[in-house]
């Protein structure tokens, strides 16, 4: 192998280069990006030098779904960013990046030095989103009662073999478990709310549309009738020697169209 073949090597190995050459398009990207406040140490902690935290301590996780990407194929990514300022500009620091494809994973690290590693990300919509919220609340309410029953009793029960800064850790995470598990709770009766509200929304949606759907049933049943009349094939029917036979048929079911609007109207079936 020559030496220009090998600088024409998009990628190694040689036999099987892992990504192709660029450019590069990603086409039809889905995004959902979550920005939050977190506590500013954690910030401070990861971010490199010569980084610098901005003023408000927030963080964007975000999940991006690549349906079409150039030799990429179909896959999701996720991953953190942490608003940061270098030499008095403003800047984003990504710090995790997860994908569930190889290719992505080899080429964001070696040619734009992304923090890429392999894990199952996923990024779709979900019909039953309160049912699942409740769930995942009252799983995470689950976990989360026993990790506060441990840390209280660590905090309660002689800890004198503990030494003073692990015994203040403690009390501080007791504290944040207490909250966090508060939230949850409060969540989950948000959305037991939520999902009550909209069900009977669907519901009083649903008998609106049967009683319009009663309402022209109704009214279509004396011109069917009526048509069912003149349907018989029998001998004596009224009209059948008249020659605007039809048109006093016509109006006949439309009057009783009318008539039974009226008897409606009077009885207060609709208003």
């Amino acid at each position: 192998m020559r030496r220009e073949d090998v600088l024409r090597l998009p990628s190694m190995p040689a036999a099987g280069p892992s990504y192709p050459a660029g450019p590069y398009r990603f086409v039809n990207r889905e995004f959902l990006v979550i920005t939050y406040e977190t506590d500013p140490e954690l910030i401070r902690a990861g971010l490199p030098e010569p980084l610098e935290p901005i003023d408000q301590p927030i963080v964007h996780y975000e999940w991006i779904k690549m349906p079409d990407s150039s030799g990429f194929g179909s896959y999701t990514e996720s991953g953190l960013v942490i608003p940061a300022r270098l030499n008095g500009e403003e800047v984003n620091f990504v710090s995790q990046m997860y994908l569930d494809d190889d290719p992505p994973i080899a080429a964001g690290r070696e040619i734009w030095g992304f923090p890429k590693k392999y894990a199952h990300p996923k990024l779709e919509i979900v019909k039953d989103t309160l049912g699942r919220l409740r769930r995942t609340c009252v799983r995470l309410h689950r976990q989360l009662t026993g990790l506060r029953v441990l840390f209280h009793r660590l905090d309660q029960k002689n800890t004198d073999h503990l030494t003073p800064a692990l015994r203040i850790h403690a009390g501080k995470l007791a504290q944040r478990l207490d909250g966090l598990d508060h939230d949850i709770v409060e969540l989950r009766e948000r959305s037991r709310l939520l999902e009550e509200e909209l069900r009977f929304k669907n519901e009083e949606e649903s008998n609106h549309h049967l009683h319009t759907l009663s309402i022209v049933t109704s009214l279509l049943l004396p011109p069917t009738l009526i048509t069912g009349i003149f349907g018989m094939n029998t001998k004596g029917l009224p009209l059948t020697d008249v020659e605007s036979g039809f048109l006093w048929a016509a109006l006949l079911m439309a009057s009783s169209v009318g008539a039974a609007y009226l008897f409606m109207r009077r009885t207060g079936i609709f208003r």
